[in-house]
């Protein structure tokens, strides 16, 4: 686990995953997660986070602030709900599921089921 200054001043944590099976829990600050391959837990917690699943099929939860999320190949599952920041999310390549987007969400990619707060509203 490495650190790296963000432009606020505030200390980010670059969380780095292995190509097995990770658990990565970010902090309340600004975090940068690299699931890399296996089947990985990614949770980003508080601040504006920036995660990248990587291979295999993640379960991603961007958590509250204004999130980037990149799924990378798998199939994977982002659960962006209880999360009142503004989260942008690139599925990418294989099957995957977005829970509740919210209005001002913005997703690209190969998002095949995405859920709003309402089933039907997406």
């Amino acid at each position: 686990v490495g650190a790296l200054s963000a432009a606020h001043g505030a200390l980010a944590e670059v969380l780095t995953g292995t190509a097995e099976n990770d658990t990565l829990l970010g902090t309340d600050e600004d975090d940068r997660f690299k699931g890399r391959g296996g089947e990985d837990y990614l949770d980003g917690g508080g601040g504006d986070d920036e995660i990248e699943g990587g291979g295999g099929n993640d379960e991603i939860i961007p958590g509250e602030g204004d999130d980037e999320v990149y799924a990378g190949a798998g199939n994977d599952l982002i659960y962006a709900r209880d999360n009142d920041g503004v989260d942008y999310i690139d599925c990418g390549a294989g099957f995957d599921k977005v829970e509740t987007i919210h209005r001002d969400d913005r997703t690209r990619g190969n998002c095949e089921r995405a859920l709003g707060p309402r089933q039907g509203d997406i």
